[in-house]
């Protein structure tokens, strides 16, 4: 007898006692946790608000093809290698966001300091996911950096007193004054971005966004991420055509791994019968490992040129001219500026960033199957 109140036979077989079939250990367990889920589809906020989790299309089918569950406790070393993928997962978006946004910052492309910004933004996406995962809404996702504050920041400084000066001028610049012109222009968005987020921070304080939660269904966050996918078109495909069979290539053996492959099982060597899914399991690191290698084997050979941001040595005056430890502090760039203008413009990617946020954790509540996260302490990154 179990806690479901299902008994097994001597076959390993047993009585569900919700559908009245006999069926098998696993399947009975799988049955008895849908079970629960089912009664645990109505959820309240904090005003008072009842939330329909099928209104997100959330009825748990995602779960299925789970192969550890949030309550499991995997082996250690799957915990490191599921770990590392994850972080391979969100540091591509992470570092996309420096990036993306430097060259608007007039720094040069092998400047140092561009890892100093990495690293800063990773430091703090893991303080804020030990907050989110220990006492906000305890979902197995990483809290990193937000496209929705990178186009109101490109805005910014797209604006005339913020654009980079003539390459001509730029080259007559010694490192002091090169370092001065972008962290001038990073103070201005740092300023922006503190003042916005009190704007969040009253919004989760006052509740704003359990009320937020009766009327964001997948019909206004599907636009939105959208719209932020497509505000940054212009950029993405600049870097793409750096190198662009590079890029597709990752691409598609991701979408050829984790959507065509995931059926596939490898022969374990722990028993004859054992296999393993590990095209499932480990897409990102099997097509990272497949494309970093062969640009290792290009680089070597010299078959990508000097330059080609495809090397693998394409970055490493950045990595051999930053510190092997530094630790990120307030304001390390100098005391904020404020304006209003660029204020309202990154107010409104606090807006968009909300919506998303919602979307996101309801997303992964269902892709983990479990529906214990309530609108209450849904707070906005």
């Amino acid at each position: 007898m179990d806690n479901c109140g299902n008994q097994y036979d001597t076959q390993d077989t047993k009585n569900s006692g919700i559908a009245g079939i006999e069926m098998t250990s696993d399947e009975a367990k799988y049955a008895c946790k849908r079970e629960k889920k089912t009664n645990d589809n109505i959820m309240t906020t904090d005003v008072g608000t009842e939330v329909e989790i099928e209104k997100f299309g959330l009825d748990g089918d995602d779960g299925d093809d789970l192969l550890y569950g949030v309550e499991d406790i995997p082996p250690w070393y799957m915990c490191i290698l599921l770990g590392f993928q994850h972080y391979l997962e969100m540091i591509g978006a992470t570092v996309a966001c420096p990036f993306i946004l430097t060259p608007a910052l007039c720094m040069e492309e092998d400047d140092p300091n561009k890892a100093n910004i990495i690293s800063t933004l990773v430091f703090m996406s893991g303080i804020i996911t030990i907050l989110q995962s220990t006492i906000g809404t305890r979902l197995p996702i990483v809290q990193g950096g937000s496209f929705s504050y990178l186009i109101p920041s490109l805005a910014i400084m797209n604006l005339p007193q913020w654009r980079c000066p003539p390459p001509e001028i730029m080259a007559g610049l010694n490192y002091e004054e090169k370092t001065e012109l972008w962290q001038v222009r990073m103070r201005e968005i740092q300023g922006a971005i503190i003042f916005a987020a009190l704007f969040e921070t009253i919004f989760a304080l006052t509740g704003f966004i359990g009320f937020l939660c009766r009327f964001i269904t997948p019909l206004t966050v599907a636009p939105a991420i959208c719209m932020i996918g497509l505000s940054l078109f212009k950029n993405v495909t600049e870097q793409i055509s750096k190198n662009a069979p590079v890029a597709i290539s990752m691409t598609l053996l991701l979408i050829f791994f984790s959507q065509h492959l995931k059926g596939v099982e490898i022969p374990t060597l722990r028993g004859k019968n054992r296999k393993f899914p590990l095209f499932r399991v480990f897409p990102v690191i099997l097509a990272l490992l497949i494309v970093w290698g062969i640009c290792t084997i290009l680089t070597l050979t010299n078959v990508l040129p000097e330059g080609d941001p495809a090397r693998a040595d394409a970055k490493l005056k950045i990595l051999q001219g930053s510190p092997w430890f530094r630790i990120p502090y307030p304001f390390q760039w100098g005391w904020p500026t404020v304006s209003i203008g660029a204020v309202l413009g990154v107010l409104c990617g606090v807006m968009t960033s909300t919506i998303e946020s919602i979307g996101d954790y309801y997303a992964c509540a269902s892709i983990s199957s479990n529906f214990s996260v309530q609108c209450h302490i849904i707070v906005a990154p």
